[in-house]
C-alpha cells in the first residue's frame, strides 16, 4: 500500500539525490520549484509523480529504490488534449511564417542559434520528431531529438494573438534554463552592436547580430541587468571577443580579446 512520505523518507531521498551529481543535488527544492510533486512510499520503492509548473504540463514519473537508492525516470508524458488538426497545423504554419525567425539560447552553454521560420513548422522542427496538443487557445509543440536522452524543446503558440508566447527545454533533472530572444530584444541587440561594437584594434561586431551569428559561434547569456557575449571562430582558430551590453542603455563594456591557436596534431 502506498502512503505519503514522512520526514525520514524525505531525508533519505535528499541524501540520495546528492549522490547523482550536480543536476540532482538541490533535491526537493529543485523539484518543488519546477514541478507539482506527488510523492508516495511503496513496499520497495518511492514513486514521485512530477508535473511541470508551466503551460506545457509535462508529466514525469521518478522511481527510487528504498534500499539501494537506484533511480529510474520515465520519458515525459504530454498533457491531455487533442493533436492539432490539419487546419490548425496550417494556422500554426502561417503564424510561424509571420514571426519569421526564432533566436534560441541553448540551455547547455547558451549558444545562440537563429532558426528560420519561413517554412513554418518544418523550419522549427529542424529534423526533430514533432508532437502537438491543442489546449484552450494554445497550440503546444513538443520537439524531441531522434536519439533518446536529449532535452525536449517545447513551444506554445497563441492562436488568437498569433505569436510564440512561451518556449523552454525540459528533461529530468531540469536542464539549466535555456531561453530565447523576442523580436524587441533582437532589434535592441542588433542596433547597439552596430552603434557601439567597434573595439578598435581588438576587433568589431558592428556587422550586427545576424551576420555575427552566421560567421562565428556566438554565445549570449542573460545576466539580468546585462547581456554577456562570447564570439569565437567556428573552427576554434583565430580572434575571439568577450564583452557585455547594458540591457537598459545598450552600452558595451567589459571587453576582452585574444587569439585562439589550433590544437596541435597528435604525434604519430
Amino acid at each position: 500500500m502506498a502512503r505519503p512520505l514522512d520526514q525520514e523518507d524525505r531525508d533519505f531521498l535528499q541524501r540520495n539525490f546528492a549522490r547523482y551529481g550536480e543536476g540532482w543535488r538541490p533535491g526537493f527544492d529543485m523539484l518543488e520549484a519546477s514541478f507539482a510533486v506527488e510523492a508516495r512510499r511503496r513496499w520497495r520503492t518511492y514513486e514521485l509523480k512530477l508535473t511541470t509548473r508551466d503551460v506545457f504540463g509535462l508529466r514525469f514519473t521518478l522511481t527510487v529504490g528504498r534500499k539501494l537508492g537506484w533511480m529510474r525516470s520515465s520519458l515525459p508524458a504530454l498533457p491531455e488534449g487533442p493533436e492539432l488538426s490539419p487546419e490548425e497545423r496550417a494556422r500554426v504554419d502561417g503564424i510561424l511564417a509571420e514571426v519569421a525567425e526564432l533566436w534560441l539560447l541553448e540551455p547547455l552553454n547558451n549558444v545562440c542559434q537563429r532558426v528560420d521560420l519561413g517554412s513554418g513548422l518544418e523550419g522549427l522542427r529542424g529534423g526533430r520528431a514533432l508532437s502537438t496538443r491543442r489546449v484552450g487557445g494554445r497550440a503546444l509543440l513538443f520537439l524531441a531529438e531522434r536519439e533518446l536522452g536529449g532535452d525536449l524543446l517545447c513551444a506554445s503558440v497563441d492562436l488568437e494573438g498569433r505569436a510564440i508566447e512561451a518556449l523552454r527545454w525540459w528533461s529530468l533533472p531540469p536542464p539549466r534554463q535555456g531561453t530565447w530572444l523576442g523580436p524587441a530584444e533582437v532589434e535592441f541587440i542588433d542596433r547597439h552592436l552596430r552603434a557601439n561594437g567597434d573595439f578598435g584594434v581588438y576587433g568589431s561586431v558592428t556587422m550586427g547580430l545576424r551576420a555575427l551569428a552566421e560567421s562565428f559561434e556566438l554565445k549570449i547569456r542573460d545576466r539580468g541587468d546585462r547581456y554577456s557575449f562570447s564570439v569565437v571562430p567556428h573552427d576554434g582558430h583565430g580572434h575571439f571577443l568577450h564583452f557585455e551590453m547594458d540591457r537598459a542603455t545598450g552600452a558595451i563594456g567589459a571587453a576582452a580579446a585574444g587569439h585562439l591557436e589550433p590544437r596541435p596534431c597528435p604525434e604519430e
